[in-house]
């Protein structure tokens, strides 16, 4: 398929194809119109950079949290073995099942508003997780 490209490309103009192509010959620039500078675009680029850095460190640790925590949670909340294996197997489901849904939303909305919505569903979950008090508490 690349080389039918090539020749025709060739055929067309009768020259071979540049392959190298110059980022700033084909990227708009930080201040393309904008009225924004450099300096400006890289800071706020810093900015969004930690932000997101520090919500999925936060995604990843609540991730992981339960199961390290599993002993400690089933004897404070008197639950078995069988109840611990439910409620992080309710959670992975959950969690799979939404990723699908929420990376077709993410590739068709807002991006930052997605961001905010899913955060604050995440932490009234944590919010939830903290006053439970039973297995049901947890489970749902």
């Amino acid at each position: 398929m690349v080389r039918e490209v090539f020749y025709l490309y060739h055929a067309i103009y009768n020259q071979p194809p540049d392959l190298e192509v110059d980022m700033k010959n084909i990227a708009p620039t930080a201040d393309a119109g904008l009225g924004a500078s450099k300096k400006g675009a890289s800071r706020y680029a810093a900015y969004v950079f930690w932000i997101m850095f520090s919500i999925n460190l936060l995604n990843y640790l609540d991730r992981y949290v339960f199961t390290g925590a599993a002993n400690i949670v089933a004897k404070e909340l008197g639950l078995g073995i069988d109840q611990v294996g439910y409620i992080a197997t309710a959670f992975i489901l959950v969690y799979a099942v939404g990723t699908l849904p929420l990376g077709i939303w993410a590739d068709r909305w807002n991006r930052k508003n997605i961001v905010a919505i899913c955060v604050t569903i995440w932490s009234l979950a944590t919010v939830f997780t903290a006053i439970a008090s039973g297995f049901w508490g947890l489970f749902i």
